[in-house]
């Protein structure tokens, strides 16, 4: 109801179309589907990651297992702690350089949008 009490006419409880900007909306879709990409992208390179660690713990495990030196299993874990660190900061760069790569995937549609008014001022 309106203020006055009275129910507002069909005219005005419909939003006019008017205000619908496709463009607009063409972009934000844009901007969505690059960033959904861009994460699935990083979720599965940290995926690969968490796999691989999961692949060379059970290897390094079976070494323990099988080694009776302590200096030797010493050797191993610093190894298996050198290999971990290594996959840690490979995973850490590719994820820093996909995320750039999205970063500016996703703002490519807002720029493109951007420049006709910019040149139009």
């Amino acid at each position: 109801m309106s203020a006055n009490g009275s129910r507002p006419s069909a005219e005005t409880a419909i939003p006019s179309l008017d205000l619908f900007n496709p463009r607009g909306f063409e972009t934000a879709v844009a901007v969505a589907n690059s960033m959904l990409k861009g994460w699935g992208v990083i979720s599965e390179t940290w995926i690969g990651l968490w796999q691989s660690q999961i692949d060379s713990n059970l290897q390094l495990l079976q070494s323990l297992a099988k080694c009776d030196n302590p200096v030797t299993a010493l050797t191993l874990q610093l190894d298996g702690a050198r290999a971990t660190m290594t996959r840690c900061v490979t995973t850490a760069t590719k994820t820093s350089d996909i995320a750039s790569k999205l970063a500016a995937d996703a703002l490519a549609p807002l720029r493109a949008a951007a420049q006709p008014t910019s040149r139009a001022a």
